[in-house]
């Protein structure tokens, strides 16, 4: 870990944490926000929702209203959290921007001013950290949680701990970065109004301007999901119809990470899909038949997702 920088020489840094209805997972984060180790760390808590039903607005905001250091809570109604982390970048006075999100818990109370001090030690504007994100011990893990990390489809950290910066392996969920280098790529693109490749359409164009993003093993964090196979695959749905948009943005762009099927795989997937999305293995069939089977499930729900971003490309772009 590196030597911890002298408080008068650490820059303002703000939190910039993106909602939607997550009254269960929320105030853990939280909880573990107040007992970070501030020493002296000039810190604000930007907490922005986005489009949360009224109870849990309520419940956030009375939340964030007693929060032990500086906290605003905000409100983004633009869909998706790109826009939401947006208006918390516009709104934050720090120099050094950490975003994380309502279901990812710092593991202990270093964790802020540790990414404050490892992205000064790193001495380059154009440099970023990120920490790793694992499942929350607390929660049970799925079989389909348990293929998902098998086949990197969760969070993978293979190229940068080889310390090699790859933009695909950009999280926004555990990250620290200077707001010029933010400022200077545009920020987050808010076309993505939903799940999938936001992340990697912004770290693109970080990289295309000397962007260099570091993983700091110490600032790990606690991934408080269960996803269940229906929520997987609503998840896949998603990642297939921005999949659509994002090649489109990028279509110029060589060594792309994202799927690009024909036409004929994505009919016959989406063909499929109302039969495979309806199976429901059994929670203890061998892995040996478990895996192809997820995959072929979410080959089809990824396929479903193509055809709909298609039909919402021209209004998109």
């Amino acid at each position: 870990m590196p030597t911890s920088v002298p408080a008068s020489s650490r820059p303002r840094v703000s939190v910039i944490l993106p909602t939607k209805d997550r009254p269960d997972t929320l105030p853990e984060v939280l909880d573990a926000l107040e007992r970070q180790d501030l020493a002296g760390l000039d810190a604000e808590l930007l907490v922005v929702d986005n489009g949360s039903a009224p109870a849990a607005v309520d419940a956030a905001r009375e939340r964030v209203g007693r929060f032990a250091w500086g906290a605003r809570f905000l409100e983004e109604s633009s869909p998706g959290v790109a826009a939401a982390r947006n208006t918390g970048a516009r709104v934050a006075s720090g120099a050094v921007l950490v975003f994380l999100n309502d279901d990812v818990v710092p593991a202990d109370a270093g964790w802020l001013r540790g990414h404050v001090d490892r992205l000064l030690a790193e001495d380059d504007p154009r440099a970023g950290v990120l920490g790793p994100v694992v499942w929350h011990p607390g929660i049970e893990i799925t079989p389909v949680m348990r293929w998902l990390a098998r086949r990197g489809m969760s969070h993978a950290y293979g190229e940068l701990e080889a310390g090699r910066s790859d933009p695909a392996e950009l999280y926004a969920n555990n990250l620290s970065l200077h707001r010029g280098a933010f400022e200077e790529a545009g920020g987050f693109d808010a076309r993505f109004a939903s799940y999938g490749w936001q992340e990697y359409d912004f770290a693109l164009r970080l990289h295309d301007r000397g962007f260099r993003l570091v993983l700091a093993p110490e600032l790990r964090a606690w991934h408080h999901h269960v996803h269940d196979l229906d929520d997987s695959l609503r998840r896949q749905e998603r990642i297939g119809r921005t999949t659509v948009l994002f090649n489109a943005i990028h279509a110029q762009r060589p060594g792309l990470r994202t799927p690009h099927p024909g036409r004929v795989k994505i009919a016959l997937g989406a063909a499929l899909a109302p039969l495979l999305l309806r199976l429901r293995p059994p929670r203890r069939l061998p892995d040996r038949v478990l895996a192809p089977l997820l995959w072929a499930m979410h080959q089809a729900a990824l396929a479903r997702g193509f055809r709909a971003g298609r039909r919402d490309l021209p209004g998109v772009l």
